[in-house]
């Protein structure tokens, strides 16, 4: 006699799916932080978004918290790494020519997910409305403005900085132009023309003598 079908297990999703939902989420949390904030968002709209339903949500997930965690982690862990692969590639050039690769990749990863540049650029605020998100995600945000930091500081041993000219505030002025930058609309022409703004700045051909 044939037996009927085995009921389906609650709990965690099988192994071969749990990866591919597991991004499916995080894709659709990214979109909908970066576009409405932590507050707004809810986990129904994430789960309609990714394609499952919002109790699915805690099979991945403790809370929306720790969704907004994993998401700014993993924001962090895709710009460090397009940065860092960048920069590595460039030992031995000028600051100017630092940052202009780091404009180069900037904008090649807000040209291909929006969301990037959306959601990085309000975590400061987030972390400002909510101490829990900003111990949260404060550490995300430290290791990417961390490579900015390098960046400068190993230009200022090579004596790169002009005479009397300290390191914190041009640090600061980078950071503040690439989280603009960020928060940019993402038109391609748009977002080219100011990034090479940005760029003739720092090389000195903006501007006549």
């Amino acid at each position: 006699m044939r037996r009927p079908p085995a009921a389906r297990r609650l709990g965690r999703p099988p192994a071969a799916d749990s990866g591919e939902t597991e991004e499916r989420i995080l894709r659709a949390a990214r979109s909908a932080f970066a576009r409405s904030g932590y507050e707004r968002t809810t986990n129904r709209e994430i789960a309609e978004a990714a394609g499952i339903t919002s109790a699915a949500i805690y099979h991945y997930f403790g809370s929306k918290l720790d969704l907004f965690g994993a998401v700014a982690g993993e924001v962090e862990e895709q710009i460090t790494a397009r940065l860092r692969a960048d920069l590595d590639r460039s030992r031995g050039a000028s600051l100017a020519e630092l940052l202009s690769v780091l404009i180069d990749a900037t904008v090649a990863l807000i040209r291909d997910d929006p969301s990037l540049g959306r959601f990085i650029t309000s975590l400061p605020h987030e972390a400002a409305r909510s101490p829990e998100i900003g111990e949260m995600v404060g550490t995300h945000l430290a290791a990417i403005q961390q490579i900015f930091e390098d960046v400068v500081h190993q230009a200022a041993a090579r004596g790169e900085l002009a005479e009397g000219v300290e390191t914190q505030p041009v640090i600061d002025m980078v950071l503040a132009t690439f989280m603009g930058l960020a928060s940019m609309p993402t038109r391609a022409t748009e977002f080219r023309e100011i990034a090479d703004g940005f760029r003739g700045v720092i090389q000195g051909t903006l501007l006549t003598a």
